[in-house]
């Protein structure tokens, strides 16, 4: 059985221009691609940041742990202005009191000690977002040790 060639009619005009539509929307894509890739480009430590915050609030432990060790990777002193006005130690400290997830929980205490290594300024802004004494007080080790009888 060999193969055999039908013959194609050619098309009108009008599958042409269908033709054409879809060249156009991938070109419109490809625009807007583009276009999103510039925002990026042009402040990427924000677009660096908003991913760390978006990993930290996920439900699984394992992106978690990846989000505050990579927070605690970038922490140096041309970022550490983004990472205290984008509030990521709201979303960082209360997870130093997980308890399921020790390592979380050990990320979480590195990574905010590597952003408190920073200078006394970042170290003000950090205790003024936080409500330490809540965090701490969910922390068991640390309650024990408080409010010995």
């Amino acid at each position: 059985m060999g193969k055999s060639k039908r013959n194609r009619r050619h098309k009108g005009a009008a599958a042409a221009a269908a033709a054409a539509a879809p060249l156009s929307r991938a070109a419109d894509a490809k625009a807007e691609a583009q276009v999103e890739e510039e925002e990026f480009q042009d402040d990427p430590a924000a677009d660096l940041v908003q991913r760390i915050k978006d990993q930290l609030q996920e439900a699984s432990s394992e992106t978690r742990e990846c989000g505050l060790q990579s927070l605690a990777l970038m922490v140096d002193r041309q970022s550490s202005g983004e990472v205290v006005g984008s509030k990521l130690v709201r979303v960082a400290a209360p997870l130093m009191a997980e308890m399921a997830h020790p390592n979380v929980r050990h990320a979480a205490v590195g990574a905010l000690r590597n952003l408190s290594l920073v200078s006394p300024e970042v170290c003000d802004e950090m205790v003024k977002q936080v409500s330490w004494t809540k965090i701490f007080l969910n922390i068991p080790c640390l309650t024990s040790l408080v409010f010995r009888t």
